[in-house]
């Protein structure tokens, strides 16, 4: 059915646009930032919300864009100025945020229609109900054309600045001697990063997207030798658990996003076993093929 493969056309995109970001993130060691601020937009949505009053506006995405960077303006400057463990800001920021958003969420419930079990979990099958229409046609689900700006979006800062981030992603300090602006690459990586968490909540919520940054590019990371590899990886490792989780969520009959995050659980413990680099079976497998 059309609508089946518009489940995992959706999914695999989702994928593809965290899967991107996400491998400079692991590289960075900064996962736990990115569980920050796919919380942490939450009151910058709510606040857009009351603004507009609408759920589809792009001032959405542009709130959740600048809690996301406050967010992460004020983990960095705390762990600084005040010499905390950027664990520690971390996990005191992202939280209250978060509180404060259900707070917005749960006091102004009579003016913003927004589910907080969707916020959470999300249903990439639920995107299917609300259709992008083109004189009296049905051109698929408007998610899929968000996305799609989204990825558009997202290749295109990586393909402008490769070299940069490369160089950034693996010696930060080597970056800014050689005059990269790494204050400028780090904030629109992270805001691109609010975008896209936003982006995906439909689809996975603010809980499993963080499988979609991270989970994906581990996989990759273990899998190959070159940053250019990693990233064809990550994307193509995001269609398989997209396709994967599909069916798993067709024959258990459960959450189609929850499924698709199991399916990359159950690739990432496979490469943890079988990675040419340090896979727990290296030695043995070698001593096989010798």
């Amino acid at each position: 059915m059309i609508s089946d493969w518009w489940i995992i056309v959706n999914s695999a995109l989702t994928a593809a646009c965290c899967g991107i970001l996400g491998s400079f993130i692991i590289l960075r060691r900064m996962s736990m930032l990115v569980d920050a601020i796919s919380h942490a937009v939450l009151p910058g949505i709510v606040i857009a919300y009351l603004f507009t009053e609408s759920l589809q506006s792009i001032w959405l995405l542009i709130g959740a864009g600048l809690s996301g960077f406050a967010t992460v303006w004020l983990i960095e400057s705390i762990a600084k100025r005040y010499n905390l463990h950027e664990d520690a800001s971390i996990g005191s920021i992202y939280t209250s945020m978060f509180a404060l958003g259900i707070i917005l969420i749960s006091s102004l419930a009579f003016r913003v229609d927004l589910d907080q079990e969707c916020v959470l979990y999300g249903e990439v099958s639920h995107t299917l109900f609300d259709v992008l229409v083109i004189n009296g046609k049905v051109a698929g689900p408007k998610a899929f054309y968000l996305l799609l700006g989204i990825f558009i979006i997202n290749l295109a800062f990586v393909l402008l600045n490769y070299k940069q981030l490369k160089v950034m992603s693996f010696d930060g300090v080597f970056a800014s001697t050689i005059g990269i602006s790494t204050s400028i690459l780090h904030y629109t990586l992270m805001g691109l990063v609010s975008f896209t968490t936003v982006a995906s909540f439909e689809m996975v919520g603010s809980i499993l997207v963080i499988a979609y940054f991270t989970a994906l590019p581990a996989i990759a990371y273990l899998f190959s030798y070159s940053l250019s590899a990693m990233l064809r990886l990550c994307i193509l490792t995001g269609i398989l658990c997209a396709v994967s989780g599909y069916f798993i969520a067709l024959w258990w009959g459960v959450s189609v996003s929850g499924a698709t995050v199991l399916s990359m659980g159950i690739c990432l413990l496979v490469a943890i076993f079988v990675s040419p680099k340090k896979g727990l079976l290296k030695p043995w497998l070698y001593a096989k093929s010798k």
